[in-house]
């Protein structure tokens, strides 16, 4: 089951209104008589004097069921819709589907998520570059609930299925967690160099979380990432110094997509557009990505993703 996490204020949403305003599919039907026609406006015209004509129309809001919009309008030049039923008897205000296509308005939700998130191609990535899946994580370097998401996503699930997903990571540091953000300018300036530098600055974040705190980030950090011998020292630190009087392009435009998408929690991820709060356990995460791979559409090769080495 899905771990929650205090790092929110909402749990995972899973489920969408059971009724709809209107179908979106619509049926031609007969048009009204004259007589019916005439009958209904003289109706309406008396429980209403301010009204100067009524318009039946012959198209259908609801397939197979012939509920025609009569167009009202007044003297003042004001417009109003109202609903005529198939037995032409009973007019109403709205139509109310209670059989809705649940799964074709969630795989429509899910495209659309999905075509907001497909703009995010410069950001860290890791897995394989042409997977049908795409995990796509925001994520906070402080949070607790972050660090599980890790444990689970990066070190356990990704060794063995790294050729099924593309893991993309989203910053959304935490007002409330005090070196979160420094976590979050650090690894983008490391990120700079090529993502096995951001990669390598994440895993160990989160493999130190407990004993990092603001005094002594930016050196445990440093020390960490010295340790590749393409690191650049000197790049790094005139990307910090730089951002020091600059927007950090990254980070800001990972917090708007958040909202954009309605990230109220860390960690909140997206796996080919489904939205889950907290982390899933592993057996759950495979099922997932088994079923939504078999109807996905093969995602178009990230150049970032090729990208590991250095920047020149």
């Amino acid at each position: 089951m899905i771990r929650r996490t205090p790092c929110t204020s909402l749990g995972i949403v899973c489920a969408l209104l059971g009724a709809a305003s209107v179908a979106q599919s619509q049926t031609m039907c007969s048009p009204l008589s004259a007589e019916e026609a005439q009958r209904v406006k003289t109706f309406l015209q008396s429980t209403d004097s301010s009204i100067a004509e009524v318009r039946p129309e012959s198209l259908s809001v609801a397939t197979g069921a012939c509920y025609r919009t009569i167009r009202i309008m007044r003297i003042n030049g004001s417009e109003d819709t109202l609903f005529l039923s198939p037995d032409h008897r009973y007019l109403s205000r709205q139509v109310l589907d209670t059989k809705p296509d649940l799964a074709k308005k969630e795989t429509s939700r899910r495209n659309a998520i999905t075509a907001m998130l497909s703009n995010t191609s410069n950001r860290p990535q890791r897995g394989s570059p042409n997977a049908s899946v795409r995990i796509d994580v925001f994520s906070d370097f402080q949070c607790p609930y972050c660090r599980q998401e890790f444990l689970v996503v990066n070190k356990t699930y990704l060794p063995e299925h790294g050729a099924d997903v593309r893991i993309t990571f989203h910053q959304n540091p935490l007002l409330n967690h005090p070196w979160a953000r420094r976590a979050a300018e650090l690894t983008e300036c490391a990120n700079e160099q090529g993502s096995d530098r951001f990669w390598a600055a994440h895993d160990f974040l989160f493999e130190n979380q407990n004993a990092i705190d603001l005094t002594n980030i930016d050196s445990k950090v440093l020390t960490a990432l010295s340790g590749n011998p393409e690191f650049r020292s000197k790049d790094y630190q005139t990307c910090l110094a730089r951002h020091s009087s600059e927007a950090w392009e990254g980070i800001d435009s990972d917090k708007k997509l958040a909202m954009a998408l309605d990230v109220r929690s860390t960690p909140t991820m997206f796996i080919n557009g489904l939205k889950i709060e907290g982390t899933p356990a592993l057996e759950q995460l495979d099922t997932l990505v088994r079923e939504l791979s078999k109807t996905a559409v093969p995602l178009p090769e990230s150049p970032l993703a090729r990208n590991t080495g250095s920047k020149e």
